[in-house]
């Protein structure tokens, strides 16, 4: 972190071809969209295996948020990715555990985006994957309201 503020941000889970991608490319849309600057977002899965490819669903369901082109292949969580990060949002609390037991010196930087940023409901969101394009259009939503929030967050700096 520069001066208490978070300059790299990770988004993870599971296999990096569904939330982490969403929640990547909204938070960046996001940011550049409110002048938040110095913040760099990257994704990543706790299993990805990067021969796979994103779901056609996903780039429909990035679409109506003003994500025109997705150019992404899953990449598998490492030491270096977590070493660098100052902030990791898990989509679920497997996902934080997972981490916890590989990479132990990511406990205290690894938070349950729902839960980090305040939404109430059930903690996690939900996997869209192999389900119909309206899960994941609703998963979009989800990860959205969430990236709101964090970058209220990251607009206003550490308290």
């Amino acid at each position: 972190m520069q001066n208490g503020t978070i300059a790299r941000l990770l988004f993870v889970c599971t296999g990096n071809a569904c939330r982490s991608v969403m929640a990547e490319q909204l938070c960046r849309r996001h940011l550049a969209k409110e002048g938040v600057e110095g913040v760099t977002v990257s994704s990543a899965g706790v299993a990805a295996r990067p021969e796979m490819s994103v779901p056609a669903e996903v780039p429909r369901a990035l679409a109506p948020h003003g994500v025109d082109e997705l150019r992404h292949r899953p990449r598998l969580l490492s030491r270096e990715m977590v070493e660098e990060a100052d902030l990791i949002l898990v989509m679920d609390a497997q996902q934080q555990t997972t981490i916890a037991l590989r990479f132990p010196a990511a406990v205290g930087k690894t938070r349950v985006f729902k839960s980090y940023v305040g939404l109430t409901g059930p903690s996690g969101i939900a996997d869209p994957i192999g389900r119909p394009q309206k899960d994941y259009d609703a998963c979009a939503r989800d990860i959205l309201a969430a990236v709101v929030k964090l970058v209220d967050q990251l607009k206003k700096g550490p308290a």
